[in-house]
């Protein structure tokens, strides 16, 4: 059995990196750092020759030789911060406009149902309220109307 042990620090500043991924790719082999970024990965020596991928979110995925690894003495894998790009937005206090997205409809009321029918407009669906007596119905509605 081999013990890989250490921690996962961000390559420019030295600090830890909680909860990266660290696994054997292809195998169902792995753990995640802590909140202080240490881990213990125990594995078989059948996985010697493997590689050891380490990730984490805001970090480009770095892949280590588990044979350059040593197994006796606790590792420090740097890990290189990733920029994203992203497009620019435009913070405003004005009112945004309202825009429709499909068919406006109306409600088509049924009186069947009871005496009282009260309909309340939510968005682009109506909700319809039906009161006989002391029961009341509450069903939402819609019909694509002409």
């Amino acid at each position: 059995m081999i013990t890989v042990q250490g921690s996962i620090l961000d390559a420019e500043n030295g600090e830890p990196i909680s909860y990266a991924h660290i696994r054997i790719p292809a195998k169902y082999l792995g753990t995640a750092s802590g909140l202080n970024g240490a881990f213990k990965l125990n594995i078989s020596q059948d996985h010697k020759k493997d590689t050891l991928q380490v990730s984490a979110i805001g970090y480009h995925t770095e892949k280590f030789a588990l044979s350059s690894i040593s197994n006796s003495s606790p590792v420090k894998l740097r890990l290189q911060p990733k920029t994203y790009q992203m497009k620019s937005i435009t913070v405003t206090d004005a009112e945004p406009e309202t825009k429709w997205i499909g068919k406006k409809i109306r409600p088509v009321l049924s009186t069947s149902y009871g005496r009282n029918i009260e309909h309340e407009k939510i968005g682009a669906a109506y909700a319809f309220k039906i009161k006989w007596g002391a029961i009341a119905y509450e069903n939402i509605t819609c019909k694509n109307v002409s």
